[in-house]
């Protein structure tokens, strides 16, 4: 109960942090006060939380998550490269004690976090701190590109954040909340703020496990193998759109709003340049690649992977700093997604593509002192699939 009780306490934290301070507005150091407001929290909640790291019965998906965080590190010291332990300790540890202990976040505390966030988006609009407002035609940013409809419930954020915080509102009431009137309520406000975000990656996440889960609802199939296959189809349609985003160029709108939300233009056809810019994040992943073939095996130091300059495609760059122990936080992924499926626990199914496709394309959110890495990894407890295994078993 109290373990529960500091984890919500935590997401709460994060989220004041989020909305109350711009964290935008300077340059702040690995010294300074903001800093170690973000890094502290985190590390206390680990500490408090070791017990459930050192557990000899853990769930079974968990053993895939040690190993990575074994051979990570074992490959980061034979580099000599300690920051690579820490960092990689803040991101996986987490998520383990998450696992372990069996914790997760209620629905009404989500729901309230949305509707006082929302407040504080209008009315910090009204304050002159929101630069993008509540209601289509408020903001005076991005308007050469057509974006003129944007909103933002984030002060100090720009609409991407609010698209996936209303996207996981709506995953969440959808599946969970049993109360109609308020299931309807909830979805309806978070559909308005996902889609006026402007947010092509929390848009194009949900698209995805909605086609998902039509396939699976209307083709009758009995072979386990294709249900497999199906499970992986939101990441796979995610990496065709940006690996292959010349067939966007096919497309002509006559609708601005979707011009705008689409290609960041009023003109589908004037914007083939920005759509090869902002979607052929393969350009980011051939450089963490090829990084990676400089050394396969126990990946290569921090600065070098710094120096490509990107934090959005934390996937390609674990690959590249971590070498080939990355297979075990493949198979976590896999097995997470497979069983959900199966198992019909659509909600961890959709919290785990969503976590997938943010590690593919929008990686910024999911550091572990983020509000949004907090909120996912807090509901893969709501539906439970795995069971509890010896840590070492005889038979494995």
């Amino acid at each position: 109960m109290r373990k529960s009780v500091f984890y919500h306490g935590l997401t709460i934290y994060y989220w004041a942090l989020t909305v109350f301070i711009d964290y935008s507005s300077d340059n702040y150091d690995n010294s300074g006060v903001k800093y170690y407001l973000l890094v502290i929290p985190v590390i206390l909640f680990v500490i408090y939380n070791i017990d459930d790291l050192l557990k000899k019965k853990i769930l079974k998906e968990s053993l895939y998550l040690y190993l990575f965080v074994l051979f990570a590190s074992i490959f980061a010291i034979i580099k000599l490269d300690f920051k690579a332990v820490l960092s990689l300790m803040s991101w996986v540890l987490p998520i383990i004690i998450i696992f372990n202990s069996g914790m997760f976040l209620k629905l009404r505390v989500i729901n309230l976090l949305f509707i006082i966030t929302v407040i504080a988006g209008v009315v910090s609009y009204h304050l002159g701190i929101n630069d993008f407002g509540y209601i289509p035609g408020q903001t005076s940013r991005n308007l050469h590109q057509g974006l003129w409809w944007r909103v933002s419930i984030f002060p100090h954020s720009t609409p991407p954040l609010t698209g996936i915080f209303s996207l996981i509102v709506l995953l969440f009431n959808y599946f969970h909340n049993s109360n109609l009137k308020s299931k309807m309520f909830f979805m309806t406000l978070s559909s308005y703020f996902l889609i006026l975000s402007g947010s092509r990656t929390a848009l194009l996440i949900l698209f995805v496990i909605i086609l998902t889960l039509l396939m699976k609802r209307l083709i009758i199939l009995r072979e386990k193998f294709i249900k497999k296959v199906i499970s992986v189809l939101p990441v796979l349609l995610i990496l065709f759109i940006f690996i292959f985003p010349q067939f966007l160029l096919k497309i002509s709108l006559e609708n601005d709003f979707l011009n705008s939300l689409i290609f960041r233009s009023t003109n589908s056809l004037s914007s083939i340049e920005a759509i090869e810019r902002t979607l052929n994040r393969h350009y980011i992943w051939n450089a963490y690649i090829n990084h990676y073939f400089s050394s396969p095996v126990i990946g290569i130091d921090t600065e070098t992977v710094r120096s490509v300059g990107q934090s959005e495609t934390m996937f390609f760059a674990y690959l590249a700093h971590h070498g080939i122990s990355l297979i075990f936080l493949i198979i976590f992924m896999y097995s997470l997604m497979k069983d959900s499926l199966l198992k019909k626990k659509y909600l961890r199914y959709s919290i785990i593509v969503t976590f997938v496709i943010l590690m593919l394309t929008y990686s910024s959110y999911l550091q572990p002192y983020n509000l949004i890495y907090l909120l996912l990894i807090g509901l893969i407890n709501t539906d439970k699939v795995t069971k509890k295994m010896d840590i070492l078993p005889n038979n494995y």
